[in-house]
């Protein structure tokens, strides 16, 4: 029994997140349509073009869908109608991106933009960008630049984070002569479009196993370069070089001194030396002539006793 009312809280507790995902976000927002788990709002901008919501829930972990949206060199293959997309650098969780867009009417479009991956305390992440053709390329004949481009993807884990509730909003205008009806109403359709888009991708085996790419960011910033590396390594043979070159010339310095000290040697050094020579064999002679008196007078000598008579083998000095 309690068992089975255990299973019916946590069905109901589902069903709550899975509203919460999809409830409407307040009264300035108009919904438009319902379909295929999609829900779409949009709201009205004074002057500009307007605001598109789309929410629903994506059966797949936020971290997988935050690295489709984060792969955006492979939005040629995931994304509606782009014809062109390229990563442009990269700084921590900031991305900067480059794409065309090939619409079904009009004028190819394109635009580049920065984009920032973030995780909240509560686990949800997300994305945002904002316009940044400063990056871009210069504008190609029959393009036609895109100049407001801003949104956001908001993804709240759901089921013990097995699921995602996603929430997409975009305000971008097309630009060129487009009415803004028009642009409104062609925004209405491709904003679910793109949220179905990065719900089939994020369900496909291709990213099954794909990494956390705000963990990626950390690792690239923390990551030291194989340029500073290469860098490290040269400066310290440079150190250990200029090091044995200093040996060496310390060595060498100090044998030119001791030759310049031989060399600086005065004749009265010279004459000292041979005093002492004269000196010492002068000496040595007189030694000689004293040890041989001495060497007749021993043999003039009487011998001693020795301890041999007394038993014991040394000389008895009296």
């Amino acid at each position: 029994m309690a068992t089975r009312w255990l299973r019916m809280g946590l069905i109901l507790l589902v069903a709550a997140c899975s509203a919460e995902a999809q409830k409407g976000p307040g009264r300035d927002w108009k919904q438009v349509s319902d379909s295929d788990g999609v829900k779409v709002w949009v709201k009205e901008v004074p002057g500009k073009v307007s605001t598109v919501r789309a929410s629903g829930v994506i059966d797949a972990p936020p971290e997988r869908v935050l690295a489709v949206l984060a792969d955006v060199e492979a939005y040629e293959e995931t994304m509606p109608h782009t014809e062109e997309s390229r990563l442009v650098k990269r700084e921590g969780n900031d991305i900067w991106m480059y794409s065309v867009i090939d619409p079904p009417l009009g004028a190819k479009r394109d635009y580049a933009v920065k984009i920032t991956l973030r995780e909240e305390p509560d686990g949800t992440l997300g994305t945002s960008w904002v316009a940044a053709n400063e990056v871009a390329p210069p504008v190609k004949d029959g393009v036609v630049r895109v100049e407001e481009n801003e949104g956001s993807w908001t993804l709240t884990p759901l089921q013990g984070g097995r699921k995602t509730g996603a929430v997409y909003i975009l305000r971008v205008n097309p630009g060129g002569s487009v009415p803004k009806w028009i642009a409104d109403r062609t925004n209405r359709t491709s904003v679910p479009d793109a949220f179905k888009a990065v719900r089939k991708a994020a369900t496909s085996k291709r990213y099954a196993n794909a990494p956390s790419p705000l963990e990626e960011g950390a690792e690239e910033a923390e990551a030291p370069s194989e340029e500073g590396a290469a860098q490290e390594d040269g400066a310290a043979q440079e150190e250990g070089v200029a090091q044995e070159d200093g040996a060496a010339q310390e060595d060498g310095a100090a044998q030119e001194d001791g030759a310049a000290q031989e060399d600086r040697a005065t004749p009265e050094d010279d004459a000292a030396q041979e005093d002492g020579a004269s000196q010492d064999e002068s000496s040595s002679q007189g030694n000689g002539a004293s040890q041989q008196s001495e060497t007749r007078e021993d043999e003039d000598a009487p011998e001693l006793p020795t301890d041999e008579d007394s038993g014991r083998g040394r000389p008895l000095i009296p």
